[in-house]
Parts: structure tokens; sequence; C-alpha cells
């Protein structure tokens, strides 16, 4: 397959971030191809820093609700993208239908039992 030239896209502050300028840079594949069945974001999304912190779902065994969690950082601040999509045997990923939400982190406690060693 031939490799897409990459898209110049113009360089914002974190504050200046959004949704629409997330989906622009995440949904082009790197290779022509109908779907994208692999998931690779950019080192950069509008000149900042930008990588995968949580993946889950999708691929053969995995569930069909897939979802990536981009964190975009500027120096020390950030901000995080939510991006779901759904896996089918025979199609692959579909990252297309679901434009990118930003989520914010939360601690929460979880309470687990274990049987008395």
């Amino acid at each position: 397959m031939a490799k897409k030239k990459p898209k110049k896209m113009a360089t914002v502050t974190l504050a200046d971030l959004t949704p629409a300028m997330v989906e622009e840079a995440v949904t082009t594949p790197e290779f022509e191809d109908e779907y994208c069945d692999w998931f690779e974001p950019p080192e950069r999304i509008c000149g900042l820093d930008c990588k995968v912190v949580h993946e889950e779902g999708g691929g053969e065994g995995g569930d069909s609700h897939v979802e990536i969690i981009l964190e975009i950082k500027e120096g020390k601040k950030s901000r995080f993208f939510s991006k779901t999509g759904y896996y089918a045997s025979f199609v692959g990923t579909e990252w297309s239908r679901n434009p990118p939400t930003e989520v914010f982190q939360k601690q929460v406690t979880v309470t687990q039992y274990e049987a008395k060693k």
C-alpha cells in the first residue's frame, strides 16, 4: 500500500486544542486502506506531544467495543481524549463513527475480597 503524505496541522496551545483537531489527527490512517485495523496515533498533534495511556477491547478474542485514551501534553499540563470504536472480524476495527470526547482522570477506591491464606 502507498503511504499517505503526513498532514500538516497548525500548531496550537493545549488550551486551544479541540476534539475536532484530535479527530482529524487520529482518524487518518497512515496507509491507504478502506478500514484502519490498527491504531497508531501520531507522536504529535498540532505541535503537542501525544501518547496512548489506555487501550481496551478489539482484536481476535477481544471485545467488540474498543477504546483508547490519548494524553496530549504541553509542558507539565495534560488533557485526555477518549476515542471509541468497534471491532468485527470481517472488517477489523472501525474508528470513524465516534468523535473523540475529552475525559478527566478520577481516582477511585476499589474493594477486593481474597481467600484467607
